[in-house]
């Protein structure tokens, strides 16, 4: 059920400076507070640096490359996926360090990460996961399973990375990735679901599963053996990731609209009280969410929205 509260416009704020970019696919905070944003909306490409006060270009020319994900390696520099292979940013300095279709970066370890990369002539739905590891100054990437679909990896506090497969999802442990070799089975968990997932799955600190379909969200805490469907108004349109925020609670961002809460107490942000429609989020250290649409960059700080919204259950 939900129950329809008073419009009034929540604090999401409009980035305005120059070279702001718009509808961006992927926002990356690296280990000093920096905020970067990674490719555009319309097939334009790039990369673009916040500082907090203004908009940098890193790079004077950035290749033609479709960027889907960024991580940060133990001396600061930025590792960018994209559909020509994996680039690493350090000191104004951009080289391409790996080739191939790469999707998607998730820290395991120091200078380890894995990827999931669709081999030349095979479908985003027969992909492999691989291991991206540094040796010796070098970096090499190694196939860790195969027949994996394309889907984006995201990894939780108990060591566990998790992401949509077949028929469900799975999960492996980050200390499995680690320790593999060439000639040893990694042990994948698979779980089956009778609904098809669309975006990204995630576990929050306390246990709970988070989904997303096309147009649903859903959520599995320890104990309950089928996950539940959210209303409607919690999980619409759109398939980014649950949001964990620093008091516990999540954040669903949808196209229409942004819910925050636990399972069974949600507040829902439309666009009567000024939520934008969303391409890419990301919650920062400080507790922000960053949005990104093909208006520009919004940032609305968790910490002042609790008169706003209505309120749903499930």
């Amino acid at each position: 059920m939900s129950a329809a509260a008073a419009a009034q416009q929540a604090p999401f704020l409009q980035i305005n400076l120059p070279n702001t970019p718009k509808g961006a696919a992927v926002l990356f905070e690296d280990s000093r507070g920096g905020l970067w944003l990674g490719g555009a909306e319309s097939g334009r490409e790039g990369l673009t640096y916040f500082d907090g006060s203004r908009f940098i270009l890193p790079v004077s020319a950035f290749p033609k490359v479709f960027v889907n994900g960024m991580a940060e390696d133990s001396d600061g520099g930025l590792l960018i996926s994209s559909n020509d292979g994996v680039y690493r940013l350090l000191g104004g300095r951009l080289e391409r360090v790996l080739v191939g279709a790469h999707f998607g970066l998730t820290k395991v370890a120091r200078d380890i990460f894995l990827t999931i990369v669709t081999p030349p002539g095979k479908e985003r739905t027969d992909a492999d996961l691989v291991r991206i590891k540094r040796l010796e100054g070098s970096w090499k990437d190694e196939t860790v399973a195969r027949s994996t679909p394309a889907a984006f990896l995201s990894d939780d506090r108990r060591g566990t990375i998790l992401y949509v497969c077949r028929g469900g999802f799975c999960e492996l442990r980050k200390d499995d990735v680690v320790s593999w070799h060439p000639g040893l089975t990694l042990a994948i968990q698979r779980h089956a679901l009778s609904t098809p997932l669309a975006g990204l799955v995630s576990r929050d600190r306390f246990g709970c599963i988070w989904m997303r379909g096309r147009a649903s969200a859903m959520v599995q805490c320890d104990g309950e053996t089928e996950p539940r469907v959210l209303p409607p108004g919690v999980g619409g349109l759109g398939q980014q990731r649950a949001l964990e925020l620093d008091d516990g609670s999540v954040a669903i961002p949808s196209m229409y609209t942004l819910a925050f809460g636990r399972p069974g107490n949600f507040r829902v942000l439309t666009r009567a009280n000024g939520y934008p429609s969303v391409m890419s989020t990301l919650v920062t250290r400080d507790g922000c969410i960053w949005l990104s649409n093909s208006d520009g960059l919004f940032v609305f700080p968790t910490r002042l929205d609790a008169e706003f919204g209505q309120s749903a259950t499930a």
